[in-house]
């Protein structure tokens, strides 16, 4: 398979190991952003999540349709009753009338020795549809679980943007008092108190459209997570920048493939539809039935044992002429092959997206790495332009256009910052989640 290749050409079996050693664990979503509390509030998120339960509910589908596949391997018993009342005349009797026997039952039990395992081929075709469900709800818990994380790290990222907004705001109001003071001294033009008075009204509307952005976030957040179980995100604070968690080493990260539900999914489509296709094709073999039968007239089988019958055997069926059966094989089998490259397109695709969510987080870090030193340079050029404030040796406008810079800076780094923090997530949910959540409640091999 392509998957299997791919694993290969990386120098990594799909079972984690080969050059490149063992793969390694993928943290979780708490230690991926810095705080071991959101692992608790996405499990309080996805037990009260109104969108998780169609998933639920399709697992309990396939698993009833599982139980309706594996009774086909038992017999079936009939019975059946007739309560009669009337007369009748033969020419036996001379054409005398008689009554009629009131009471007139039979019995039969018929069973499938599926002798061909065509039962046996609908019930691995209803096992693995089950287990595909079970891998489309993990995969939507996954999706869920990272949108709660990427919430959280957008809603602290504004809450970051907001104080340094409002910190430029206040650099704004000391800049436009210092240049109104030099205009009323007749030191400055009224066009410098101006231009400093419409630059503190583009921060003070970037300040507004900070805390829009916190209020959408908040409501997106307590749409996710319910509100007492997590505190909001205004409560929480702006991110601080800390070591990231580390990523997978390059060389083994598409090895992650094998463990996404998205592309296990796949492939227990694939595996059912090849189980229907089998099915299908001994549905043209012949069917043996062991038959057991006894019916009579009479009032009871103890009363009256010579009018009632029964007898034992197989029944053999062969279809000689079956068009339709032999269309339905067919079909089944352009499914199964369909479901083959469905699945090695969701497998192609899932390295490619393992990929570039892999160089998205990497060239994060860089850029946040650089970002810092920028911002470290300038709030080391403040303190010292502070210091010389103090002195007497600088005017406020050196002051507070320093300040400005640095909270430029700073906020780009938070910025990127927060990107990296985003780009782990994607490349957790990319790989397929953290490690507790790889296990799946359906088994193919019961």
């Amino acid at each position: 398979m392509i998957l299997v290749v791919a694993l290969l050409a990386g120098g990594v079996s799909p079972a984690g190991g080969g050059g490149a050693g063992p793969i390694g664990v993928l943290p979780g979503w708490g230690e991926s952003v810095g705080n071991g509390e959101l692992d608790v509030w996405i499990a309080a998120a996805m037990a009260a999540a109104p969108s998780l339960e169609a998933a639920e509910r399709a697992v309990r589908v396939e698993a009833a349709g599982g139980r309706a596949a594996r009774a086909g391997r038992w017999p079936e018993a009939t019975l059946e009753g007739d309560l009669r009342a009337g007369r009748n005349r033969t020419a036996m009797t001379g054409g005398e009338a008689g009554d009629v026997e009131p009471v007139a039952g039979r019995a039969s039990a018929a069973w499938d020795l599926d002798i061909y395992g065509r039962v046996r081929a609908e019930v691995g075709a209803a096992r693995f549809a089950e287990l595909a469900a079970d891998h489309r709800r993990r995969d939507r818990q996954l999706a869920f679980a990272a949108d709660v994380a990427k919430a959280y790290v957008l809603g602290r990222m504004w809450n970051n943007r907001l104080q340094t907004r409002a910190q430029a705001v206040a650099a704004y109001d000391a800049l436009t008092g210092y240049a109104a003071g030099r205009v009323k001294a007749g030191l400055a033009l009224p066009a410098e108190r101006e231009r400093l008075e419409a630059a503190r009204e583009t921060a003070r509307q970037q300040q507004v459209r900070a805390q829009q952005e916190i209020s959408d976030l908040d409501a997106r957040w307590r749409y996710l997570v319910p509100e007492q179980k997590a505190p909001s995100l205004r409560s929480l604070g702006g991110l601080t920048p800390d070591e990231p968690a580390p990523v997978p080493p390059d060389t083994a990260i598409h090895a992650y493939a094998v463990k996404r539900p998205d592309v296990q999914a796949a492939h227990a489509l694939w595996q059912a539809a090849g189980e229907k296709a089998r099915g299908a094709a001994r549905d043209r073999l012949p069917t043996v039935s062991a038959i057991v039968t006894a019916e009579g007239e009479g009032p009871s089988l103890v009363d009256e044992p010579e009018s009632w019958t029964a007898w034992a055997g197989v029944r053999l069926s062969l279809p000689l002429l079956a068009p339709g059966r032999a269309a339905k094989a067919r079909v089944e089998r352009e499914q199964a092959n369909l479901q083959e490259a469905l699945f090695e397109e969701t497998a192609t695709l899932a390295i490619r997206d393992i990929r570039q969510a892999y160089a998205r987080r990497v060239h994060a870090e860089r850029a946040w790495r650089a970002a810092q030193v920028s911002a470290d340079r300038l709030r080391e050029r403040l303190e010292s332009i502070k210091r010389q404030f103090e002195e007497g040796r600088v005017p406020v406008p050196h002051r507070e256009r320093a300040r400005l810079d640095w909270l430029a800076a700073d906020e780009t780094a938070r910025i990127r910052y927060a990107d990296v923090l985003l780009g782990q997530i994607d490349l957790v949910r990319a790989c397929g989640g953290p490690a507790d959540t790889g296990e799946t409640s359906a088994d193919p091999r019961r």
